[in-house]
């Protein structure tokens, strides 16, 4: 059994992966089909998340709401960026750049809750971290100066999204830390069925607004458009939703220093593979060591 669950663990960090390829293979054209996307898979995950809370036998603290309330709306704030970040972007950068976002939950438990911490390590990860931001980010580009121009305003764009999406992807693990430890560790299914709940509703909400001020609009074609991007809500619901299930369940059966890293820095390789084979992305040297050094980041952060 312990052995199966050490196998389970490289999995997640696939399917945390295929989470991401949901986002680059959207065919969502506007931004309301966008939020749309999230709406729908964030129901799916939901539905099944509340199939597993039946047969928890948990029951639902009323302190548990208000957090999985603003985990829902900074959720869909992530994955909108993410989106968005992935339209102009590559999926091995941003993918890396999105995991580095485990030092926000790392460096609130040091500041805030006084979590025990080597100091030494502690500054290793952040100087990987930067060196690794800083070779996927600072580079020169090349041809003429119109096309360089139209590169630099393409990278502002992917970083300004990027950076949205690395603040809140960390601030969602910190809602998920803060409600644990209110909690004592209880009512996980609870709170995450809640969590995706909201996240699909405040999607919800966001999409009549657009649908109410776009004139010309139907609600029927962009359901029609939905159809026909199955595949990116297949690819967002079992990566989403089998990573949250399988990590709520291996988190008591191996150690986190083992979870973490091979998950987060894993779906980093992953991505990174992927990219490099499917998607033709070109691997200099600068992207190659910057996907090493995070991935050596991501692994301190975890311990």
């Amino acid at each position: 059994m312990q052995i199966l669950c050490y196998i389970l663990t490289f999995l997640v960090a696939g399917f945390i992966a295929l989470g991401s390829l949901g986002k680059k293979y959207s065919n969502a054209q506007t931004q309301r089909e966008k939020f749309l996307n999230i709406a729908v898979f964030s129901l799916l995950i939901a539905a099944v998340m509340w199939i597993v809370f039946a047969f928890a036998n948990e029951p639902i603290n009323g302190k548990v709401v208000l957090y999985a309330a603003v985990f829902g709306a900074n959720y869909v704030v992530c994955n909108f960026a993410l989106y968005a970040a992935m339209e102009v972007g590559s999926l091995s950068k941003t993918n890396l750049f999105n995991s580095l976002s485990l030092v926000i939950p790392t460096l609130t438990g040091v500041i805030f809750w006084q979590e025990e911490f080597n100091v030494w390590m502690l500054v290793s990860g952040l100087v990987l971290m930067v060196a690794s931001l800083a070779l996927i980010i600072l580079k020169q580009e090349d041809g003429t100066e119109e096309e360089k121009a139209a590169l630099k305003k393409s990278k502002v764009k992917w970083l300004v999204f990027n950076v949205i999406a690395f603040l809140s992807n960390g601030l969602s693990c910190v809602i998920q830390n803060a409600e644990q430890k209110m909690m004592g560790g209880e009512g996980v299914f609870s709170m995450t069925a809640l969590s995706f709940t909201f996240a699909g509703v405040c999607a919800l909400i966001v999409y009549a607004v657009y649908i109410a001020v776009t004139r010309g609009t139907t609600v029927k074609s962009d359901f029609n458009a939905l159809a026909h991007n199955k595949k990116s809500v297949l690819f967002n619901v079992l990566g989403l939703g089998i990573v949250n299930l399988a990590v709520t369940f291996l988190s008591t059966k191996v150690p986190a220093a083992f979870l973490y890293p091979v998950a987060l820095g894993g779906s980093v390789i992953v991505a990174t593979v992927f990219s490099a084979i499917f998607m033709k992305e070109k691997m200099t040297w600068r992207v190659i060591l910057g996907v090493v050094l995070g991935v050596a980041s991501i692994v301190i952060f975890s311990l």
